[in-house]
C-alpha cells in the first residue's frame, strides 16, 4: 500500500478488525463515510445485536461483571435485587453493554450488602409506570410469555438463594428444595448456576 500522498509502495502482512456502532453503511449512502474505504473494511461483516434486542443476556452479563469484580476486591457481592433486574429489563440501553458493565461497577462500589440494591443505581432507572400491587410488568410479551418468564425468574431466585446459604451444596439444597440432586443439576444447568459460585471465600459474611 502507499500512504495518502506518498509515492513508495510498503509492505504489510496485517489483518484488520474494524468495529462500531453505527451504520457504515447508511452512512457511505449518505456520503458521510468514504466509499472506497467501507468497502475495502467490509469483507466478513460481523453483526451483534444491541443489548436492548437480547434483553434475555442481560442477567447473564450481570452475573459476568459481577463475579469479576468479586475476584479483585475485597467486597464479595452474591446477587442483584429483583427489583434492579426487572429495571434492567425495561430500560432501553443506549450505552449498550459498556453502560450495563459502568453501571453494576458503580453499585458494586456503593453497595454495602451482599446484594445490589435499588438505592445503589441511579434513579431514573426506575422511573417507569408499575402495574398494580407495585409489579413490573413487560407488556411486549405476551400472557403466555409473561407466565412463564415470571415462573423461571422465581425459580431461578429460589434456586439461587437455596444455593447460597447452603454454600453450593447440592445435596443439602436439594433436600430443602424436596427434589433430587439430578433434579436440581438439571434446574442449575438450565439457569447456568455453578455451585462453586456460591461457595463465598473465607472471610466473607
Amino acid at each position: 500500500f502507499q500512504r495518502v500522498g506518498g509515492e513508495e509502495s510498503i509492505n504489510a502482512d496485517v489483518r484488520v478488525i474494524a468495529a462500531t456502532n453505527t451504520d457504515l453503511k447508511k452512512m457511505t449512502d449518505t456520503g458521510e463515510f468514504r466509499r472506497d474505504l467501507y468497502y475495502r473494511l467490509n469483507v466478513f461483516p460481523i453483526e451483534i445485536p444491541t443489548l436492548s434486542e437480547r434483553r434475555e443476556d442481560i442477567q447473564l452479563f450481570v452475573e459476568i461483571f459481577l463475579k469479576k469484580l468479586n475476584q479483585f476486591s475485597s467486597k464479595w457481592i452474591r446477587d442483584i435485587n429483583p427489583d434492579v433486574l426487572q429495571a434492567f429489563m425495561r430500560y432501553p440501553w443506549p450505552g449498550n453493554i459498556r453502560e450495563l458493565q459502568n453501571l453494576i461497577e458503580r453499585a458494586h462500589i456503593i453497595e454495602q450488602s451482599s446484594v445490589l440494591t435499588p438505592e445503589s443505581f441511579p434513579g431514573e432507572l426506575f422511573e417507569n409506570e408499575t402495574g398494580a400491587g407495585g409489579i413490573r410488568i413487560d407488556a411486549s410479551l405476551t400472557l403466555k410469555e409473561l407466565r412463564q418468564a415470571g415462573v423461571e425468574q422465581m425459580e431461578r431466585l429460589y434456586l439461587k438463594e437455596i444455593l447460597t446459604e447452603e454454600r453450593g451444596s447440592v445435596s443439602n439444597s436439594a433436600r430443602r428444595a424436596g427434589i433430587t440432586t439430578r433434579q436440581l443439576s438439571k434446574l442449575m444447568n438450565k439457569y447456568s448456576l455453578h455451585k462453586e459460585d456460591f461457595k463465598a471465600p473465607k472471610g466473607a459474611s
